[in-house]
């Protein structure tokens, strides 16, 4: 009777701790995209307020100087499509944690073609230049279509952290045999500012200080926790091709079918 006893009560706190783990781990997260989401919102807002400032200013002061216009424009543009992303990713990584997609046979180069598309399509104003040589065989993978949320945002994040004018991408798709398995390498490789090494580890992390004035966001975070479910893994390099002068080198590795 006592071990009864014993084994109910053991299996009761077992239970009892499971839950509290649950129910912490929930909490976690809830607390995450507070945080995410409030930083990243309020430097939206802040931005298109300072868009708004200097739009009005040209508008008082420069009525001929339509280039600057277009290009506080622009600027308000690019803001309100980072806000839309946000929001997305806020959502889609919290249906990440609650349920499993299941994975099925894709076609890797189709899923790139159209984040490619999309990506140019969300930013006409913009003089960007991605460069894409489609292999000539397609590539199959085990994954789902949040596989077009992984290239998105590689794509947009080489546009939305970009100083340069002429902004140029340049995407590589490479077949590798090994002697245990084969893998694809995507590499995106952009011309933008590059990622410091004492950053290059944690922008892929729980995110980065939210007291620094500038910040990823969700979407690195939700890029490596998507591959992951595929049995991928991501990593960022700095860009030594000669004809790019600087930038970030983002790559992906996936097994093939």
């Amino acid at each position: 009777m006592m071990f009864l006893y014993a084994f109910i009560q053991k299996a009761t706190q077992n239970k009892i701790q499971k839950n509290e783990m649950k129910m912490k781990q929930a909490y976690d997260r809830a607390e995450l995209y507070k945080d995410l989401f409030s930083h990243d919102v309020k430097n939206i807002f802040q931005n298109i307020l300072s868009a708004n400032e200097l739009l009005k200013y040209y508008l008082i002061n420069n009525k001929e100087e339509k280039s600057e216009l277009f290009q506080i424009i622009e600027m308000m543009e690019d803001q309100v499509i980072r806000g839309k992303k946000l929001a997305q990713n806020v959502y889609k990584i919290s249906n990440m944690q609650n349920n499993d997609k299941k994975l099925t046979k894709i076609n890797v180069i189709k899923h790139l073609e159209n984040s490619i598309s999309y990506t140019l399509n969300s930013f006409r104003e913009r003089n960007i230049n991605i460069e894409f040589e489609i292999p000539e065989k397609p590539y199959f993978m085990f994954g789902n279509d949040l596989l077009i949320d992984v290239f998105e945002n590689l794509l947009m994040n080489a546009i939305m952290h970009n100083d340069k004018r002429h902004i140029m991408i340049k995407v590589k798709v490479i077949r590798e045999n090994t002697t245990s398995n084969q893998t694809i390498r995507i590499v995106f490789l952009d011309n933008g500012p590059g990622i410091p090494d004492t950053m290059k580890r944690r922008i892929f992390e729980r995110p980065i200080d939210l007291k620094e004035k500038k910040g990823i966001g969700l979407g690195l975070f939700l890029v490596k926790n998507i591959i992951e479910t595929f049995n991928g893994a991501i990593w960022v390099e700095n860009n030594n091709e000669a004809n790019f002068k600087g930038g970030s080198k983002f790559v992906i590795i996936f097994p093939v079918v």
